[in-house]
């Protein structure tokens, strides 16, 4: 009845396909299909919840052939979506989780912050010497990289 694949795509597309069993992180806006593959005897119906309350079906949301679309997705789709099946053998269910990130640009900040002299006036080291120190903030999906650097610069 499902698959058990974690998919992590942050490229612009137009729709992502999966099913159910997969968990998927994709960009706003994509149009997500999950399809729930279900065989029985007499044939299961189908019920979609999402967080366990029951989907309703609107402009933004459909059902066809055992597929949940939900189109143009927004952040707030972010949850848990289960497939129950249901039969006179009884039930199944499987879910699937969709996590809908905004796109965060790349954001690098570099800061000086300061030069130090090391002036201790030892005839063997040639001259003073200057350690001048760097921080760098990298931004990338909600994750911030911090860098420490120092260089020597040497008169």
């Amino acid at each position: 009845m499902s698959s058990n694949r974690n998919i992590k795509t942050y490229e612009t597309k137009k729709k992502q396909t999966l099913i159910v069993g997969d968990n998927l992180d994709v960009l706003v806006g994509t149009t997500v299909s999950i399809t729930c593959p279900v065989v029985g005897n007499p044939q299961p119906t189908i019920k979609w919840t999402k967080s366990g309350a029951d989907i309703l079906v609107s402009r933004f949301v459909k059902i066809k052939n055992n597929t949940l679309t939900i189109f143009g997705g927004r952040w707030s789709d972010t949850g848990p979506y289960t497939c129950i099946a249901t039969n006179a053998a009884g039930s199944d269910s499987k879910s699937t989780f969709v996590n809908f990130v905004r796109k965060y640009n790349r954001y690098l900040i570099q800061l000086s912050l300061g030069t130090l002299s090391n002036e201790d006036g030892n005839a063997n080291d040639g001259g003073s010497e200057k350690t001048h120190f760097w921080l760098a903030l990298y931004f990338f999906e909600r994750v911030i990289r911090v860098l420490f650097f120092c260089f020597k610069l040497c008169e």
